[in-house]
């Protein structure tokens, strides 16, 4: 069963709130047929200000634990479930490439489980698709388990 069918059968709707994949799970979902019958919608939150601006993520917070971390990846989860109104909200902050290697992901539904992922030597494209798969390889492991 797809992921959409999965969604669809639980009557379950997402949404994204996207940094470092700068809308690549949107894009992902919506080139599956019936997307717009559980997607919401995504924000590309790929700047700093728009995180603070648009998700109300407090500047202390990303000033005390920076940007890419999993406190901040919580707080960006549970806006965009606020934001959209979806069962399910998926954050994504991270480097896709340089000196840094984090990823932070968070999956809310009632608790948020957040996933610190180690950036490898590969292109800047390629872990941006490698985040995306396990993004969705987690949403299908959970809704296994509802």
């Amino acid at each position: 069963m797809s992921l959409i069918e999965q969604l669809k059968k639980q009557d379950l709707t997402i949404s994204f709130a996207e940094s470092m994949t700068g809308g690549a799970l949107a894009s992902y979902i919506t080139s599956m047929q019936g997307a717009s019958n559980v997607f919401k919608g995504s924000l590309v939150c790929y700047d700093t200000e728009i995180k603070t601006r648009v998700l109300g993520i407090s500047k202390a917070l990303i000033n005390t634990y920076q940007v890419v971390s999993k406190e901040v990846c919580l707080a960006m989860a549970e806006a965009c479930q606020t934001l959209f109104k979806t069962h399910l909200a998926i954050s994504v902050t991270g480097y896709a490439d340089g000196k840094e290697n984090d990823i932070y992901i968070g999956i809310k539904e009632t608790e948020t489980t957040i996933y610190h992922l180690v950036r490898k030597e590969q292109t800047r494209q390629e872990m941006i698709q490698e985040v995306v798969h396990f993004v969705y390889d987690k949403i299908q492991e959970r809704l296994l388990i509802v």
